[in-house]
This record gives structure tokens, C-alpha cells and sequence, in this order.
């Protein structure tokens, strides 16, 4: 089936760019059936020990499980993005259609991660900008890209437009 280049494609199975042999980024509304058995937690899991997940590691791990299941079962504005190589994830991002602090439609990406053997390939590049490509089609005027270290490597790397946009505090209730 031949696909317009501007069209999402949901993951068919075998998200691999196959003139370089590297994982593509994919709009993911279901998960494939031949991805080995537990390759998300294994992924989600990868994620939070780079990231140094601090509180309650568990929680962080049940949610982000809950939202993956949510993108993937059509909850509305909710999005899964994922890569695989072989039969396990590569890469994925989490990332939501809302509506920020000025008013404006955006696109808020708040887990990205990639395994590490493919971080310096020119495959995820071209994940950011499908990610930028959809938030696009949704009408959004900016992508926000939660950073838990290193924003300005991530701003150097994304280039022009990349900015600092704020700072997230957290505040630890009794």
C-alpha cells in the first residue's frame, strides 16, 4: 500500500528503515505482535535508570505502562511513538495534544527515550521531526520536550527554534 509522505502511518510490524537498517520512529496505535515479551517494561525500564527516577520509582514505571496502553488503545489526544529493532524497542516517546499556559494548542512530549547504541545515528533525527511533523498536523504551535538533563546539548541538537522554556520545579506535599 502506497502511502502519501505527509499521511501519519501507524506501525505496521516493522518500524526499520531498510535502506539503512535503522529503527524508525513510528506513530504506534497498536503494538505489534511479533515484539518479544515484556520489550516495553524492559524499554521503560532502561528510561528510568538513565533518567534516575527519584519518589516512587513504581509508580513513575505503572503509569507510563498505563499511558503507552492508552495511546495504543485510542484514548483521545494521546500519542505512542516507538522504534524497534529486531523484536525489541529501540526507542519510544509519550506525547500529548494540549493546551498550554498562553492558550495555545501543543504538543508536550513527556518521555523520550533511546537505547543507547543507536543515540548517534541519523535515525533520530528524523524521529523529532515526524514528532514535529505530527504536532504540526494537529494544529499545534509549538512542541515542548520535557528535559531531565543536558537541555543544551538537546537545544544544539534539535537546532534552530530549540530553546529553554522553563524551569519545572516539583514540590513534595505532606
Amino acid at each position: 500500500m502506497e502511502l502519501n509522505s505527509d499521511a501519519i502511518k501507524p506501525y505496521n510490524g516493522s518500524a526499520v528503515n531498510l535502506l539503512e537498517n535503522q529503527p524508525s520512529l513510528e506513530l504506534t496505535k497498536w503494538l505489534p505482535w511479533n515484539l518479544n515479551p515484556g520489550a516495553i517494561e524492559r524499554a521503560v525500564n532502561r528510561f528510568m535508570d538513565e533518567v534516575d527516577v527519584k519518589g516512587d520509582a513504581e509508580g513513575f514505571f505503572n503509569q507510563t505502562l498505563q499511558r503507552i496502553a492508552g495511546a495504543t488503545t485510542g484514548t483521545p489526544n494521546q500519542d505512542f511513538w516507538m522504534a524497534v529493532d529486531g523484536h525489541e524497542v529501540a526507542g519510544y516517546a509519550l506525547a500529548s495534544r494540549v493546551v498550554d499556559i498562553d492558550g495555545s494548542l501543543c504538543y508536550w512530549a513527556s518521555q523520550a527515550w533511546v537505547a543507547p547504541e543507536f543515540r548517534h545515528l541519523p535515525c533520530v533525527k528524523e524521529g523529532y521531526d515526524r514528532i514535529f511533523d505530527r504536532a504540526k498536523k494537529l494544529l499545534c504551535r509549538y512542541v515542548i520536550l520535557v528535559s531531565t538533563r543536558h537541555h543544551k546539548a538537546y537545544c544544539r541538537f534539535l537546532g534552530r527554534g530549540a530553546h529553554e522554556y522553563a524551569t519545572l520545579l516539583k514540590v513534595n506535599l505532606p
